[in-house]
């Protein structure tokens, strides 16, 4: 699948999906074009950052997504359209804020993406000039792995995401404690349930001393509502960067859109917090709409009018203690 666009800046492996989504106040929106990587992808294009992404999707995934990324500065030429449906999502959101995520009966899983990726990477990795960063979405841990063995050989940042805590799309996230030099990504990027689950009940010289034997030298800490908690680098007091404040229509795909505008910023070579204020200014044009339409609608002034506003507030919020249970 062919599109033009800029050398990419970023690449962004992970899934495009088709999302039926069950919100706690009983609204249904159902048959949403998303997926982590088309989040992340125009989160960060909102900061003018070109990316490529590495993906697949079914006969039914919507051709106007794809040319809206395009027109974003999105290639698409290594996302593979297959026979048969997309990945597809029941994503159900409970009265707490917490939400499970689960394949639809039949559905693809993401496990196709580690093949596209060999496939994908040499020739992206090899480009004049070779990409900035990469940004590995949540995946199959061992697909990460793969992945990230790839980009550590390279020589390419990168972040990480994680599976979700619950729901049949989730993992092993205690395989992220496992050695493995080559997994470790330079910025870690899980969400306060994920970060618990893994870490939670430990102390904070455990991540900390997991970070500094697989050489990953930032952990954000995405925490919805309560904004992002950044350790950069890992013997640095926490940093509290707040969320945006706007009224939540839905919330998928706001966590991918902040890794995206994360990502964007280390591009730009910002610090940490500014890095984390681009991912929280990504991440509110998601979560004002359903689905990817606010960050295709989004300027850059009102984006950075927006960033601004993050800013100002961060002297007042940080520094944090770490996220407890």
């Amino acid at each position: 699948m062919s599109r033009d666009a800029p050398s990419p800046n970023i690449v962004v492996l992970g899934g495009m999906t088709m999302d039926d989504i069950v919100l706690s106040d009983g609204r249904v929106h159902q048959r949403v074009p998303g997926g982590n990587a088309l989040y992340a992808a125009l989160g960060a294009a909102l900061w003018r950052v070109p990316s490529e992404i590495v993906s697949f999707v079914g006969a039914d995934y919507p051709q106007q997504v794809l040319d809206g990324l395009a027109a974003r500065g999105v290639g698409t030429g290594n996302v593979v359209r297959r026979p048969g449906t997309s990945i597809r999502l029941w994503i159900l959101y409970e009265h707490d804020g917490r939400r499970q995520i689960h394949l639809q009966h039949d559905s693809p899983t993401l496990e196709p993406v580690q093949e596209l990726a060999a496939v994908a990477l040499p020739g992206l990795l090899s480009g004049s000039p070779p990409p900035a960063a990469a940004h590995v979405a949540a995946l199959p841990v061992r697909t990460q792995r793969s992945i990230a063995a790839t980009l550590r050989r390279a020589g390419v940042p990168f972040s990480l995401d994680t599976l979700e805590a619950r729901g049949s799309v989730g993992g092993d996230l205690d395989s992220y404690l496992e050695p493995g030099r080559d997994m470790a990504p330079d910025v870690f990027l899980p969400s306060r349930d994920e970060f618990l689950a893994v870490f939670g009940g430990q102390t904070s010289s455990t991540y900390r001393s997991w970070a500094a034997s697989t050489r990953t030298t930032t952990l954000v800490i995405k925490d919805g509502a309560g904004g992002s908690h950044v350790s950069s680098p890992l013997d640095a007091p926490w940093l509290r960067v707040p969320a945006f404040p706007i009224d939540v229509v839905d919330p998928t795909g706001a966590g991918d859109a902040f890794c995206g505008g994360y990502v964007a910023g280390m591009v730009r070579r910002a610090a940490p917090a500014e890095c984390a204020a681009m991912g929280t200014v990504s991440a509110s044009f998601v979560i004002e709409q359903v689905g990817v339409r606010g960050l295709l609608a989004a300027t850059p002034d009102q984006a950075q009018r927006r960033m601004n506003t993050v800013l100002s507030a961060v002297p007042a919020t940080g520094p944090a203690t770490e996220p407890q249970d």
